[in-house]
């Protein structure tokens, strides 16, 4: 089902959007947590989900696209899921794998709610107006337009709000487009030097990386960022 409509059966539903992280990233040390790790929390939102009375499309991640061809064995997180969800027998759980055609953008706009630790598909969210249910501090979290827990009990009894949140006010989503444009904009250091871009047929190993870097490229991006400076500063 590669057509937003089709995955409805064409028949637009209220459903809320569930974004697992890799659930072996390290992102999950960049902030307090209310779960022990991703994995816990997804199982618990999955579990969650196939109780409520709303659908719910879990995307999974796109960058498990490339991490998936650099790993030989990996976790494999659509397998993970899709047998969770048969043991939870959650027909309102629909799984998007990491290769849909279906724009990300398409699925959090129409969504009712978004369901992230930290991710930053709850900052695209609410820069949208959808609210966001987060589990644990993070770049977005405690600016007032997301719905944050203390608690595992705290995140259960939040859950059973999702179908009742409403759309965020102008002067929330002014915020969130705010913070957006700072952490999408201000805070990259484009480089020249480094070819970063994540191409699905190099395994980039470290040979292929090393020949990624133009030396003659590195004094400008040093001398363009005043890099000596910033090493010495606090």
């Amino acid at each position: 089902r590669d057509s937003f409509k089709l995955l409805f059966d064409e028949s637009i539903e209220d459903y809320a959007l569930i974004v697992p992280h890799i659930l072996w990233d390290a992102t999950f040390s960049y902030g307090e947590n209310i779960f022990v790790d991703y994995l816990t929390w997804l199982v618990k939102v999955l579990e969650l989900s196939a109780k409520a009375n709303l659908k719910f499309v879990c995307k999974l991640h796109p960058d498990l696209m490339w991490k998936a061809k650099r790993l030989a064995q990996g976790f494999d997180h659509l397998d993970f899921i899709t047998t969770k969800i048969e043991e939870l027998g959650a027909e309102n759980i629909i799984i998007l794998p990491p290769e849909t055609n279906i724009s990300p953008l398409s699925l959090i706009r129409n969504s009712k709610a978004v369901l992230t630790v930290r991710g930053t598909a709850g900052l695209e969210a609410a820069c949208y107006g959808v609210p966001t249910m987060t589990a644990g501090s993070g770049r977005y979290s405690s600016f007032g337009f997301t719905l944050d827990s203390e608690s595992e009990e705290d995140f259960i009894n939040n859950f059973q709000k999702i179908d009742t949140l409403e759309k965020l006010t102008e002067s929330e989503i002014i915020t969130a487009r705010k913070l957006a444009y700072r952490i999408f904009f201000q805070k990259p250091l484009p480089l020249n030097s480094i070819n970063l871009s994540r191409d699905l047929s190099k395994n980039m190993n470290a040979n292929e990386f090393s020949q990624s870097f133009l030396q003659s490229e590195f004094e400008n991006d040093f001398l363009k960022y005043n890099f000596e400076k910033f090493f010495k500063s606090d």
